[in-house]
């Protein structure tokens, strides 16, 4: 993995909050960033703020990049966004698409900023 970075590449803790991604893979292995999971970004308003705020201080104290996993409705973009995410990914920015079309979709044209500030 270190060598991985050596060369450039961002690691990522996937699905953080969930399963066997815990705090302790960050002592182990050499993570960039955490992903939380989409199951709380799915969550009702009142449930999905005080987690995702929490995993957003917690990758901030140590560094990481956050990034929001699942959302799908401007609501949860704007929520998220507000608690301090920049970076998201979901079908409120674009739909999964085959390799072949993925080349394309990263050389054309910029894709226009979303209503919600948010990187995807």
């Amino acid at each position: 993995m270190d060598r991985l970075r050596g060369l450039g590449l961002r690691i990522s803790l996937d699905d953080f909050g969930t399963g066997s991604s815990t705090l302790r893979l960050r002592h182990d292995r050499p993570v960039d960033e955490v992903k939380l999971d989409r199951s709380f970004t799915q969550a009702p308003a009142s449930q999905r703020a005080p987690v995702a705020a929490a995993v957003i201080q917690l990758a901030q104290a140590l560094r990481l990049h956050a990034v929001a996993e699942g959302v799908e409705t401007p609501e949860q973009a704007e929520q998220l966004r507000s608690l301090g995410y920049r970076t998201a990914q979901g079908y409120h920015f674009a739909r999964p698409v085959p390799a072949a079309q993925l080349t394309e979709w990263m050389t054309g044209p910029p894709v226009p900023a979303q209503p919600s500030g948010l990187v995807r």
